[in-house]
């Protein structure tokens, strides 16, 4: 049985970037909701949250996406290095 423990920062990687992209939407999703009775669209929602709120929504989305990228990077670097899914020593 092939073993994947060599593989466990990409994988960590890949995971954090996942769970760092869900908490954009969260937190997107929770200012809609304290908001909901003042607005009906996202449109309008822009013109009540403050500029620098909504950009630490889309920062943080774009963390998360660069930690998935380089696990992915990292991870098909070591594939292709080795050519199997063995890990390195």
């Amino acid at each position: 049985m092939k073993s994947t423990a060599g593989y466990i920062p990409e994988l960590v990687l890949f995971v954090t970037g996942s769970l760092i992209i869900v908490l954009s939407w969260l937190e997107k999703i929770l200012l809609f909701n304290a908001l909901h009775e003042q607005v009906a669209a996202i449109d309008q929602l822009l013109g009540r949250v403050p500029p620098y709120i909504w950009s630490l929504t889309n920062y943080t989305f774009w963390f998360g996406l660069v930690l998935i990228i380089i696990g992915l990077g990292f991870f098909l670097f070591r594939f292709l290095r080795t050519k199997s899914l063995r890990p390195t020593r």
